[in-house]
């Protein structure tokens, strides 16, 4: 779990730095590299939301990417909160 948490909060971080930059290219990848560590996770909620970020810069619209990541983060903490119930 502790690598995945690094690494989600590097892409994260990833996706603020592209949204701040306007960077329509980083955002996608970004939320593509969110969407496959999610997804090998089992954080399903939050990969439905950069599948919609992602698929979203693909169109070249990132102007609802501030919302998806805000959400990305309550999600992320969701996750980590079910985890630790778990353990």
């Amino acid at each position: 779990m502790g690598m995945f948490h690094n690494g989600i909060a590097h892409s994260l971080e990833g996706i603020e730095l592209a949204i701040t930059a306007r960077d329509v290219d980083g955002l996608r990848v970004a939320a593509h590299t969110v969407k496959g560590s999610c997804g090998n996770i089992g954080a399903m909620q939050m990969r439905e939301t950069a599948v919609a970020i992602e698929a979203a810069a693909k169109t070249g619209d990132i102007s609802g990417a501030p919302e998806g990541l805000a959400l990305l983060r309550r999600q992320l903490e969701e996750f980590k909160a079910a985890v630790e119930q778990l353990a």
